[in-house]
């Protein structure tokens, strides 16, 4: 599927606002992964089932899914950002916008379980920089 920048943007950011709850998966509320899931879905590129960030690096760093990209000045809209300790122990997933901001699904950590806690942790989809997670992966 061949997106225009512009559609790409207008579909991916239509979604920043949406509360991050830890375990999400819908457009009431959702965390990084379930952010991947819709955005994802909208282009019929979801891998089957429920994903984490370490299911998704799992999936597209492999042939014919994709490759892995270790230099932030070769990262373009659509690729995918993921963050870890490891290549095996992958917490966050975000997308790209450019080459150095990124939508995600943050804020709160694994205690924002529902609506009202994550409005009082200003957690929410948002764009942030790609830049701000140190554990680049």
């Amino acid at each position: 599927m061949k997106l225009s920048k512009e559609q790409f943007l207008k579909d991916t950011l239509k979604h920043c606002g949406i509360p991050h709850i830890w375990g999400g998966e819908s457009t009431k509320g959702c965390d990084c992964s379930g952010l991947m899931e819709i955005l994802l879905s909208q282009w019929g590129l979801n891998p089957d089932g429920r994903q984490t960030a370490q299911r998704f690096y799992d999936f597209f760093s492999k042939a014919p899914y994709g490759v892995v990209i270790k230099d932030r000045s070769q990262v373009r809209e659509g690729d995918l950002i993921l963050y870890g300790k490891s290549i095996s122990k992958i917490t966050h997933i975000a997308m790209a916008l450019d080459n150095v901001e990124m939508v995600e699904a943050g804020g709160g950590g694994s205690a924002v379980t529902t609506v009202e806690k994550a409005l009082a942790a200003n957690a929410k989809v948002r764009m942030a920089k790609i830049a701000s997670y140190r554990d680049w992966e």
